[in-house]
């Protein structure tokens, strides 16, 4: 048996946490989420696009006249051009609904032999990974061991 979904926040509920949280009337709280919706509108009708700090832009975008089919009788049909608005999540608002899936590159994988414990920029906390011992590359001319080289931007501790 499948768990229920939550339901979204209504605006009610919005305001209401607003109200608590920022110590104003609920009333307020609507009047600000209202003016907000409102300035969106009117500068994304305006300038074409609405940035929405932390969350991402209202963005308005044309779209060429193009050709379709009817999927009941399989007639083509001309669907006209039109202007629709699009929303764009903010890299950071995506990263922290959904985690960006990390792996480690090839040339990792064959330079280190033991646990690889990898430091990139964008990554909040390290990912560990424990491989089975697999023998470094030797050099065809020496002999010797060749260092294990890492792509820029990455570093690599054991």
């Amino acid at each position: 048996m499948a768990a229920a979904k939550a339901k979204p926040m209504t605006k009610s509920q919005m305001a209401a946490h607003f109200s608590e949280k920022f110590s104003l009337s609920k009333k307020s709280a609507t009047a600000i989420l209202d003016e907000v919706a409102d300035v969106a509108i009117t500068q994304t009708k305006k300038h074409g696009q609405f940035t929405f700090p932390g969350l991402g832009k209202l963005v308005k975008a044309s779209r060429k006249a193009r050709k379709g089919r009817n999927p009941a009788t399989g007639a083509e049909i001309k669907i006209p051009a039109k202007t629709v608005v699009k929303f764009r999540v903010a890299k950071a608002c995506k990263d922290a609904i959904v985690p960006p899936k990390w792996s480690l590159p090839l040339t990792l994988l064959a330079a280190r032999p033991v646990g690889i414990r990898v430091y990139c920029k964008e990554m909040v906390s390290a990912l560990a990974v424990t491989m089975p011992p697999r023998p470094l590359p030797a050099c065809t001319t020496t002999g010797m061991l060749a260092p294990a080289t890492t792509p820029a931007g990455i570093s690599m501790l054991t």
